[in-house]
């Protein structure tokens, strides 16, 4: 049970964290994402095996990340963010073995976001 408890506790965490960068994505508050997109990826990666959630999370972020660097005109940041959130993306679907279109949809629309700068 302890182990469910914490990944409870962990995913709402997170997903509280999306809700707080996509709130300040809609602000137009790009320096506040990247702090604290930042901040949440750096404590996500010092899980040696992170779960298919974390996994997500961090792919979900970088793509955030990636969108706040286009909108400060700093492409080459942006573009490593993207490259970052397909990298995990890409893992997450190693991982998980259940097919998702959902997943798919958005490494495409990461790749093209890539070739279109």
């Amino acid at each position: 049970m302890p182990k469910e408890d914490y990944l409870t506790k962990q995913i709402e965490k997170f997903a509280q964290v999306i809700a707080a960068l996509l709130g300040f994505r809609k602000k137009g508050q790009n320096t506040e994402i990247i702090t604290l997109g930042e901040k949440t990826v750096g404590e996500l990666l010092e899980n040696p095996t992170p779960s298919t959630s974390e996994l997500e999370f961090i792919a979900q972020i970088y793509n955030i990340l990636g969108d706040s660097f286009t909108e400060l005109s700093q492409k080459e940041k942006a573009q490593n963010y993207y490259k970052k959130s397909i990298f995990y993306y890409q893992k997450l679907t190693e991982k998980d073995k259940t097919f998702s279109f959902e997943r798919e949809n958005i490494i495409f629309d990461l790749k093209n976001k890539i070739l279109l700068d």
